[in-house]
């Protein structure tokens, strides 16, 4: 038998090599006609899909897909699949199923979701194992830690990028997230950035302020609110706003809550209307109302200008038709000062251009925003 020369092998060998990259890294098209369809269904996921992880990211615990989602969307699923359409068409719809019951996978059920998910990929893999969507769920799965650069790479539609991106987010990895949208966004179907453009702003926002805040930052983020201590806490974190008052010695932050209780910052100031005692705990929720009142205060002490604390309410009862230029704040609330000086100084807004909704918890992002402007 005549031997291969070395050149021949080596040729054989990298022809191999090359067939063997192609079919692992092979991406194949759903059937024409069905394509308009799966992208619709395609779109309903991944709207369900951005939900849950914006929920999941805010921490909000009582966040879940309803019945009603997961059961019209599953339907829609089955009624294609009964359709018999190709090979690859029914990848695409197994894998969508799959991730369907991902979504679906909390409290008591998620054994079983997961478990049916399991069993889409398997369903999916027998039609076609390099599907889009069987890597996305393959890794929703935990079956694939990443993407490898070639695969990522070969995916003109940029979906496994954005999912990549979508990874990122969720692992507080907020410049490379933004970093993988913008990229994905310019070739992926426009319903990608209209469905996850939310959470790449969110990234877009908290990519430089991590690195710059509290070593609480992840924890803050998940909270819906924070709590007066933890108010004072960020404030202190991430400004020089007390150190008038503590004469930049460090405080623990029950200490300092407490210190500032005593110096009675957390009190009205206004003389218009009645003036309650309120008994304010560090745990009680910390309010758009409290906020305003602390900065106001700060402002008039690190200032020393004490003697415009009521400037707001004076200058308005001067008024023939005297009247609050915000709809929620009366001119005889304890707060009218503060609250006005702080959206006409622009440390705080109003959110419809109209209210203040005083009583709303504060979240840890908004409260930087605060402090930048203050």
């Amino acid at each position: 038998m005549k031997k291969l020369s070395p050149f021949y092998l080596v040729l054989v060998l990298f022809l191999f090599s090359c067939a063997s990259i192609q079919r692992d890294l092979y991406i194949a098209s759903t059937q024409t006609e069905l394509s308009k369809e799966l992208l619709f269904l395609e779109s309903e996921l991944i709207s369900l899909d951005a939900l849950d992880i914006e929920a999941a990211h805010a921490g909000d615990t009582g966040y879940r897909l309803s019945d009603e989602a997961y059961t019209s969307l599953l339907q829609k699923i089955e009624a294609f699949l009964v359709q018999e359409p190709d090979q690859n068409s029914k990848a695409r719809l197994y894998a969508l199923k799959g991730r369907l019951h991902l979504l679906y996978a909390q409290g008591q059920a998620a054994k079983n979701q997961k478990k049916l998910a399991q069993n889409a990929l398997q369903d999916a893999e027998k039609q076609n194992p390099y599907d889009l969507q069987v890597y996305v769920l393959k890794k929703r799965l935990g079956e694939i830690e990443s993407f490898s650069k070639e695969l990522l790479d070969r995916d003109s539609s940029n979906v496994l990028r954005i999912e990549q991106a979508l990874s990122f987010f969720q692992s507080s990895l907020y410049a490379e997230a933004v970093s993988s949208f913008d990229s994905a966004f310019r070739l992926a179907e426009p319903m990608y950035q209209s469905t996850y453009g939310n959470i790449r702003n969110r990234a877009w926002a908290l990519r430089e302020v991590k690195e710059s805040t509290s070593k609480d930052f992840d924890t803050y983020l998940k909270k819906n609110s924070l709590t007066l201590q933890e108010l004072v806490q960020v404030i202190d974190d991430n400004s020089s706003a007390f150190e008038s008052i503590t004469g930049g010695k460090k405080y623990k932050p029950s200490d300092l809550y407490l210190h500032l209780q005593n110096l009675d910052l957390f009190s009205p100031l206004s003389e218009v209307g009645i003036r309650e005692q309120e008994k304010i705990k560090a745990n009680d929720e910390a309010t758009r109302r409290y906020s305003a009142r602390l900065l106001w205060r700060l402002y008039l002490i690190n200032t020393s200008k004490q003697d415009q604390k009521n400037i707001y309410s004076q200058f308005y009862r001067k008024k023939t038709d005297a009247k609050s230029p915000i709809l929620d704040i009366s001119l005889d609330d304890a707060d009218f000062d503060a609250i006005l000086a702080c959206v006409e100084r622009e440390w705080m807004d109003l959110p419809d251009g109209k209210h203040f909704y005083p009583e709303k918890g504060v979240e840890f992002l908004e409260l930087l925003e605060w402090i930048k402007n203050f």
